[in-house]
């Protein structure tokens, strides 16, 4: 695991920049140490646990100190690109609807998955824009509020593979948008100096 990819967790978290790059050194020189001692390989696994661990506890921690006020802001950031995301894909299925037959919709189930989940990628995107204070925090919410919508909408879809690849493929496309979102601004953030 890179620094770069430690740096885009963080500011998806939104933790200031001198305490980003503080955990990302403490990090780095004991994955180094590990590294030398028992393998890349084995490092690297510690590493992946280490911020899968930091991640939780960071998250516990910016809930504690945002109170109310961060989660309404974290759902408020996700209805939003729901609500948004939600109108664009009536108003395209409405538009195929009209010009494809039921049929040929069917037919190419695979390719409706692909553009509803980039639909997914989109809103994530959107909900971690929206969620300033914690945009991968908004994007895994607008995936949790998605997988919701989704059932509700796919139940009458007679392949079944359908709502199931696209409940389990959501989440992890929303969180991919909110990622880009992240990235973003983890690189305006070092770029200003913030």
């Amino acid at each position: 695991m890179s620094p770069t990819v430690l740096d885009i967790v963080l500011a998806g978290l939104n933790v200031e920049r001198g305490l980003r790059e503080a955990l990302i050194g403490d990090l780095m020189e004991e994955s180094a140490e590990l590294a030398a001692a028992h393998g890349v390989r084995s490092a690297n696994r510690w590493l992946r646990w280490q911020v899968m661990r930091s991640v939780r506890v960071m998250a516990y921690g910016a809930l504690r100190a945002g109170g109310a006020r961060l989660l309404v802001g974290v759902l408020t950031a996700a209805v939003a690109a729901l609500a948004l995301v939600m109108g664009v894909i009536g108003v395209s299925a409405a538009a195929f609807g009209e010009w494809l037959a039921p049929e040929t919709i069917r037919r190419f189930g695979v390719l409706v998955l692909a553009l509803d989940l980039a639909y997914g990628v989109a809103g994530g995107y959107l909900a971690a824009r929206f969620g300033r204070s914690a945009p991968l925090a908004s994007a895994l919410a607008f995936g949790v509020l998605a997988v919701a919508a989704s059932v509700v909408s796919t139940a009458e879809i007679e392949h079944r593979w359908y709502p199931l690849a696209l409940q389990l493929l959501l989440v992890p496309a929303t969180l991919g948008g909110g990622w880009v979102r992240a990235r973003h601004l983890a690189h305006r953030l070092d770029s200003s100096g913030a």
